[in-house]
C-alpha cells in the first residue's frame, strides 16, 4: 500500500512537471511566432504517454543549430528529491562493455568541463555525460573501441541535416607530475617510426702524447744524424777535410763525454759477475749510450764485455784500407768496438763474412745487436765490403768503401821481384796456417809455390798469384792476425 502510495505521488510530480514544461514552451512560441523548428505536439504528446508509465529524464527534442534557450523550470529537472525512483541506465551498444553512468548536466554546463576519464587500457568505452539542450554542439556517445583504446570515434550523421565537424571537447589541464601515454595511432593513421637513433661508434681515447724519452736522438735519415751531430748532410769525410769542431784530435775531444756504464765481466772459471767500464763518446749521444748498455746489462744472458772503446781520433784502418784517407766514425764519438781483442769479434774480409766461433761466450750475440739497433744504431757486421762484427756505429755503413778497384796489390813472381809490407803480410799468414816460407818481404819462386799449395787446398785456382780472392780467402782465414801491412 506504502509503495503504491509512492508511486501514485511519483506520476503526479511527473505529470505536473511535464505540463509546466509544454505550458512554458507555449509561451515562448506564442512569444516568438510559432513553435521552435522541428519540434511539434505530437513529440510532446508521446513524451507525456512515456511519462504516464514511469519517469524518465527525457527532453525535448532539439535540433542542431536551433537558438533556443531554457526556462527557469529547468531547474526542477535535477530530481534530488529522496523518493525519485532512479530509472535503469541505458543499455550499451555492445552487450559486453560495461556503461558508466552518466551524471546530469545542471544550467551550468557550459561554464563547467567534464572531468576526463581514464580510457581503460582493455578497449571498454567510457559514455560521455549527455549534453544540455543549450548546448550548441552535440558530442556523439563512442561506442566500445574496437581493438585500440585511443580511437576516435565517427559521430553520426542525423538525416536531412548537413554534416558538421564537432568541436573537440575540452580537456583537463595536465599534471605536470603525472606522466601522460602516448597515444596509440589509429588503424587509417600513418604510423610515423621514430628515427633510429644510430649508436656512437665505440670511442677509442685518445692516448695522451707520452713525452719523448732523453735518450732519444735523430734517426729518420742519415742527413738528420750528420745535421744533429755535426751540422752537415752524410757524405764521406776526409782525414785531410774535417768538419768544423773535428779539424784535430783536441778539437775533438771538446765534444767527448766519458760515462760509466754497467757491464758483466767473467772469470777465467767461467763465473759472472756485475762490474762498470768507463766509454768516452760524442756528448750529444751520452744519455743513448748510456740506455742501450742498461738494457745489455739487463739481459737474462749476462753478457760478458772485457773491453769497450768509444772515441778514437784516426782515418779508418784493417786489411786494404791502410792506404785510405777516410776518417773513422770513432773521430766523432759515435761508433762503439765491443770486446775487439777477442778471435770472435773481428774484422772479416768481404761482404757477410761473419766467420765467428758463436759458442765463444764473448761474441757478441744477436740480443746485443738488436738492442743497438732499437735505439737507432748499426751494426758493423753488415759493411759492403766487410763484417766488421766488434763494431756499432750511429751513422748508417754505406760510407766505408775501397778506394780503388782493389784494395790490394796482386802479388806474382816477375823480374826484380815485388817487394813490401804486404808481401811480408802474406808470408806470415802462410807460414801461420802451416805452409813453409821464408818471411823476408820478397815474393819469389819459393813463395809463388807456397801460395799453389794453398789455393789447391782451399779449392781456389793454382795460379800462384795472390789475387783478390786469395787475399779474402786467407786473411779471413788468419783474421787474429795484424791488419797492417
Amino acid at each position: 500500500m506504502k509503495r503504491k502510495d509512492m508511486q501514485t505521488r511519483q506520476k503526479n510530480r511527473v505529470r505536473r512537471r511535464v505540463s509546466g514544461r509544454l505550458c512554458a514552451l507555449l509561451v515562448i512560441a506564442l512569444l516568438a511566432g510559432g513553435l521552435p523548428t522541428g519540434v511539434s505536439m505530437s513529440t510532446y504528446a508521446v513524451e507525456a504517454a512515456e511519462l504516464g508509465e514511469g519517469y524518465s529524464d527525457a527532453k525535448p527534442t532539439v535540433a542542431e543549430g536551433d537558438d533556443t534557450t531554457g526556462t527557469p523550470e529547468d531547474d526542477d529537472l535535477g530530481g534530488n528529491d529522496a523518493s525519485t525512483v532512479t530509472p535503469e541506465p541505458a543499455v550499451p551498444t555492445e552487450p559486453d562493455a560495461e556503461a558508466v553512468p552518466t551524471p546530469e548536466p545542471t544550467r551550468d554546463a557550459e561554464e563547467t568541463e567534464p572531468t576526463p576519464t581514464k580510457e581503460p587500457e582493455t578497449g571498454e568505452a567510457t559514455l560521455t555525460p549527455e549534453p544540455t539542450k543549450d548546448a550548441e554542439d552535440a558530442t556523439p556517445t563512442p561506442t566500445k573501441k574496437p581493438g585500440n583504446a585511443d580511437a576516435t570515434p565517427t559521430p553520426t550523421k542525423e538525416p536531412g541535416k548537413e554534416e558538421t565537424t564537432p568541436e573537440p571537447t575540452p580537456t583537463k589541464k595536465p599534471n605536470k607530475d603525472k606522466v601522460t601515454p602516448t597515444p596509440e595511432p589509429t588503424g587509417d593513421a600513418q604510423v610515423t617510426e621514430p628515427a633510429p637513433t644510430e649508436e656512437p661508434d665505440e670511442v677509442t681515447p685518445t692516448p695522451k702524447p707520452t713525452k719523448t724519452p732523453s735518450w732519444a736522438v735523430p734517426t729518420e735519415s742519415d742527413d738528420a744524424r750528420y745535421q744533429y751531430l755535426l751540422g752537415i748532410d752524410a757524405k764521406v769525410i776526409s782525414i785531410d777535410d774535417p768538419p768544423e769542431g773535428y779539424k784535430s784530435a783536441a778539437e775533438a775531444a771538446k765534444n767527448m763525454k766519458t760515462i760509466t756504464i754497467p757491464v758483466w765481466k767473467m772469470t777465467a772459471s767461467g763465473r759472472k759477475y756485475t762490474s762498470s767500464a768507463q766509454l768516452t763518446v760524442n756528448k750529444k749521444l751520452a744519455k743513448n749510450v748510456l740506455a742501450i748498455f742498461k738494457e745489455i746489462y739487463a739481459l737474462d744472458i749476462k753478457f760478458p764485455i772485457k773491453v769497450v772503446k768509444g772515441y778514437g781520433y784516426r782515418k779508418v784502418g784493417g786489411v786494404g784500407l791502410s792506404k785510405s784517407r777516410i776518417m773513422s766514425i770513432h773521430s766523432f764519438g759515435a761508433a762503439i768496438d765491443i770486446n775487439p781483442s777477442d778471435y770472435d769479434n773481428d774484422y772479416f774480409l768481404g761482404k757477410g763474412n761473419d766467420l765467428r766461433d758463436k759458442s765463444n761466450p764473448y761474441c757478441i750475440p744477436d740480443e746485443v745487436i738488436a738492442v743497438f739497433e732499437k735505439y737507432g744504431w748499426f751494426w758493423g757486421g753488415n759493411f759492403e765490403i766487410c763484417a766488421d762484427t766488434m763494431h756499432f756505429q750511429y751513422f748508417e755503413l754505406g760510407m766505408l768503401t775501397y778506394q780503388g778497384n782493389s784494395p790490394f796489390r796482386t802479388l806474382k813472381v816477375k823480374s826484380g821481384y815485388m817487394t813490401g809490407t804486404d808481401v811480408r803480410n802474406l808470408q806470415q799468414r802462410l807460414c801461420e796456417l802451416g805452409f813453409a816460407v821464408s818471411i823476408d818481404g820478397v815474393y819469389g819462386n819459393k813463395t809463388a809455390n807456397a801460395v799453389k799449395k794453398y789455393q789447391k787446398s782451399r779449392g781456389l785456382e793454382e795460379t800462384g798469384q795472390v789475387d783478390y780472392k786469395t787475399w779474402e780467402t786467407i786473411i779471413n782465414e788468419t783474421h787474429y792476425m795484424a791488419y797492417a801491412f
